[in-house]
């Protein structure tokens, strides 16, 4: 899923079995990213 600024990336809208990757970008040092898998849309189920 490729989202732009104001889309909606909650866990309903983007599926059961699905994955949102989240990047961190740290200014003048690097940049990681996590990969979460949606199991459940359920609101407060774990993100894996």
């Amino acid at each position: 899923m490729n989202a732009a600024p104001g889309d909606d990336c909650s866990a309903t809208s983007v599926g059961i079995n699905s994955e949102i990757t989240l990047w961190i970008h740290v200014e003048g040092g690097g940049s990681t990213y996590e990969t979460l898998y949606i199991t459940d849309t359920t609101r407060g189920s774990l993100v894996i």
